[in-house]
């Protein structure tokens, strides 16, 4: 998708998509920066469901072990463009 802008001077987006945005190569030709500061925070999670506690064990399993193997940090490089 070839982003379009017309005429816009800013745009604010959560700051997953900004980065993913930036290392793509349609953003070459753009002058865009990032101002500092958070406008606001917003914490992300998985709904689960009430008392389905076998699933919740499972993603925190998993979600332990690609922090630990260092799988969740080539994720995060691939789509966002560097480590978190």
């Amino acid at each position: 998708m070839k982003p379009s802008f017309k005429g816009r001077e800013a745009i604010v987006n959560d700051k997953p998509v900004n980065e993913y945005f930036l290392t793509q190569k349609a953003s070459a030709n753009l002058n865009l920066r990032e101002v500092p500061g958070v406008l606001k925070a917003e914490n992300y999670g998985f709904a689960i469901r009430k008392g389905d506690d076998k699933l919740r064990a499972r993603l925190d399993k998993v979600l332990d072990e690609i922090r630990a193997d260092g799988t969740y940090d080539k994720i995060y490089a691939k789509w966002f463009g560097g480590n978190k």
